[in-house]
């Protein structure tokens, strides 16, 4: 039998091999970057969401009374927090000087069948 006309192994090549590992880490990486990039879209969108509620509560407050809230509100707020230095993004749970932010509220909060939903 002549030796140059054997059929070869079956089996992949190592190059056949590195391509594909190759091409499942270039797409692990762009998964991994997208991934980011919506979590961050969602973020984006629940504060815009949480904003424009706050918006049509300050709207809904001046049909009501004819005024704007006024600013002493915000003094009656802050002894429902344990830190006065709440946080500028509540989903990051920092406050502006780089400490944690664990709220205490202060409140409980019944419905009209008396159950408890304060944690």
């Amino acid at each position: 039998m002549n030796a140059r006309h054997q059929k070869p192994d079956g089996g992949f090549t190592l190059v056949e091999l590195l391509a594909v590992i190759t091409i499942i880490i270039l797409l692990a990486g762009g998964l991994v970057v997208s991934v980011g990039y919506f979590s961050r879209r969602a973020g984006q969108s629940r504060t815009q969401a949480i904003l424009m509620m706050v918006e049509q509560g300050i709207k809904s407050f001046h049909n009501d009374f004819g005024v704007y809230p006024p600013d002493h509100y915000k003094n009656l707020l802050a002894e429902y927090f344990a830190n006065e230095n709440a946080p500028n993004n509540p989903f990051s749970n920092t406050t502006s000087d780089g400490t944690d932010y664990k709220p205490e509220y202060r409140f409980l909060v019944y419905n009209n069948s008396g159950f408890n939903y304060s944690s």
